[in-house]
């Protein structure tokens, strides 16, 4: 370093070789080291979306490459390599934190595992004056106008268990957690992504056909629905159509352990983009290991309050940052029966008024036989109606015994349903059959049942099927069905079984099966060669539907005067 004073003025400078650059080599060092644990985590990240792995299993692997790097390079004596070794995370969460992505989107409630109430995560644990901590007992009373005061009791089941750590210690864990993601978050996300919503936009430039239905915009339902002043609620721009859908799994292959998941999917997206992983919205997983008996309105109530907020409107950004007036509606509940039972307030789909759409009687002989289910005649069934169904549901609702509520159950099917808030959703109408579950993996598995109940095929005619079958030269896109059939169809799925109904089985049963059963077999085969085509003609819905009626009268059911419970939703 040089100093010339000069006239009282002090001028510095440096000269090039004693410049101390450490500190700037050090940040230079720390922000290559940063950037490349940075696309080291990315890079896994990315792989457990590709193969779908769980956060579990990716925080096993990076504990395993930190240990492995730390054996590696620790004994290296270069200068920062521990503090790349430290830099590395040792979790899924961490390495999430390190490349910015937020936290976990879910709320993560305490379910009550009696009755299923909710309550909030920090609630449910009580600091005793003892300093000690205790759990929260459910305060939920099912009749809190009961005549009998031992009935209005709290449910008190306890909320949380007590767990040892790893360390020795113990903590309150829930019992059951149910985990929601908020609608409107999610939207809010999905706007700010570029080229979302002109996805959302191209159902207007289809080319549209009369009388023919090639997806959910040519229904009566997204042509006729309004919003409060009478306009049609799709025709402005920004106005989403929402699907619900619920259904429970079985996440172990050996337990008898189920988890219910509710999602939902934007009808406004094209039909080949409408389901993709990316596009699914997972609002929240239901805990086991059963499913709840009678509805599931305690885990749809926060869908249900958020429904209401988008049917009056919400202010979000687009992905230019421009301000936007978002709506959206719940148009449709597709599920399989039992679920849509318990998701839109009717009663079981084994009561005596089972139905959702009419208040036909489906009644039993005897004590512990199944229901009859025969009949076709539709002029005399009455239907439901909006009107009469909410007046009875809010009764079910504040019945002060179960005996009312049973009364209310057996006289008119219904129970109350947490979608019943919403001022335009129609319960009866919006509730619709699932073909994937009623057509192939219902009718088309049942109608094998039945003709290995009643000996018209055997094994030996499963191991001719199959050698049929592996005969077959199909196209690339339709796929040969597995070896499954020699086993009795085990484990198909509801693709394979489309195509068995479609493709295989009228040429695997010929000569196998007697004709009445095969003559009976091929109207339903008839029928679902119409119904799921990618589009069809309002003619051929008619034909369709007079082919499964034909399919359904009890007399051409092969060996089996009463039909299924559901076979009346044809």
């Amino acid at each position: 370093m040089n100093l010339e004073i000069e006239n009282s003025v002090t001028e510095v400078w440096f000269d090039t070789d004693d410049v101390d650059d450490s500190v700037s080599q050090t940040t230079t060092f720390e922000s290559r080291t940063k950037k490349t644990v940075r696309f080291y985590v990315m890079f896994l990240l990315l792989w457990q979306s590709m193969f779908k792995l769980s956060d579990s299993g990716m925080t096993v692997l990076f504990l395993y490459l930190s240990m492995i790097l730390s054996l590696v390079l620790a004994p290296v004596n270069i200068e920062g390599i521990q503090e790349f070794i430290d830099m590395v995370p040792k979790s899924t969460s961490a390495a999430k934190k390190l490349i910015g992505e937020v936290g976990d989107p879910f709320l993560k409630n305490v379910s009550c595992p009696q009755c299923h109430s909710l309550y909030s995560l920090h609630l449910c644990k009580i600091v005793n004056p003892d300093k000690t901590v205790s759990s929260l007992h459910c305060s939920h009373v099912a009749f809190p106008n009961h005549p009998h005061s031992r009935q209005r009791l709290p449910c008190n089941a306890q909320l949380m268990k007590t767990i040892k750590t790893s360390s020795g210690s113990t903590s309150l864990y829930p019992r059951q957690m149910f985990c929601y993601q908020s609608i409107i978050e999610v939207l809010r996300s999905k706007l700010m992504t570029p080229g979302f919503f002109e996805k959302t936009e191209l159902w207007r430039k289809r080319r549209v056909q009369t009388s023919t239905l090639r997806d959910v915009y040519d229904g009566r339902v997204w042509n006729e629905f309004l919003c409060p002043g009478g306009i049609p609620f799709l025709s402005a721009p920004y106005n989403f159509a929402l699907a619900l859908n619920v259904d429970w799994f079985q996440p172990f292959k050996y337990s008898n352990y189920s988890l219910g998941a509710i999602y939902v999917g934007i009808q406004n997206l094209p039909r080949r983009e409408r389901y993709l992983n990316e596009n699914v919205i997972l609002l929240g997983v239901m805990p086991g290991p059963h499913e709840p008996k009678k509805d599931c309105n305690t885990y749809l109530k926060p869908f249900a309050n958020e429904l209401l907020e988008l049917w009056n409107g919400i202010v979000m950004k687009n992905c230019s940052g421009m301000n936007i007036f978002v709506r959206a509606a719940l148009i449709c509940v597709t599920c399989d029966i039992p679920a849509s039972r318990k998701v839109s307030g009717f009663v079981g789909h084994n009561a005596l008024r089972a139905c959702s759409r009419c208040l036909k009687m489906f009644p039993t002989q005897h004590f512990g036989e199944k229901a009859d289910y025969t009949g076709t005649d539709r002029e005399t069934w009455p239907c439901r109606s909006l009107d009469t169904h909410k007046h009875f549901a809010t009764i079910h609702r504040e019945a002060r015994t179960k005996a009312e509520q049973k009364a209310i159950e057996r006289e008119y099917g219904c129970r109350y349903s947490v979608l019943l808030v919403l001022p335009y959703f129609d319960v009866i109408k919006y509730t619709v059959v699932d073909p994937m579950h009623n057509l192939l993996l219902g009718t088309a598995k049942h109608m094998l049942n039945v003709w290995v109940s009643k000996e018209l095929v055997s094994k030996a005619h499963f191991l001719i099927i199959q050698q049929t079958v592996d005969s077959f030269t199909a196209p690339s896109d339709v796929g040969r069905i597995p070896s499954k059939i020699a086993s009795g169809f085990s484990g198909f799925t509801a693709e394979q079984w489309r195509n068995w109904t479609l493709i295989y089985s009228l040429c695997s049963l010929k000569g196998i099966l007697p004709h009445r059963d095969y003559d009976c077999w091929l109207l339903f085969v008839k029928a679902v060669s119409i119904l799921c085509q990618r589009q069809v003609t309002i003619t051929e819905v008619e034909r369709g539907d007079a082919l499964l009626m034909d399919f359904c009268e009890y007399q051409k059911v092969p060996g089996n005067r009463r039909t299924r419970k559901n076979w009346h939703p044809f």
